[in-house]
């Protein structure tokens, strides 16, 4: 019980990650990369 509870945001992505899309064709990064991409813009703007 050294380590510190992972944050929300990690527990998510890490959920996000391991459950992939079966497609073949849909990166496995792509939706992570999006769900940052959300996060990052909706950080500076509140609401």
């Amino acid at each position: 019980m050294g380590r510190p509870p992972a944050a929300p945001s990690a527990a998510r992505r890490e959920t996000k990650y391991t459950h992939t899309p079966a497609s073949g064709r849909h990166w496995p990064w792509t939706h992570v990369i999006i769900d940052a991409l959300e996060r990052l813009a909706l950080l500076p703007n509140p609401g």
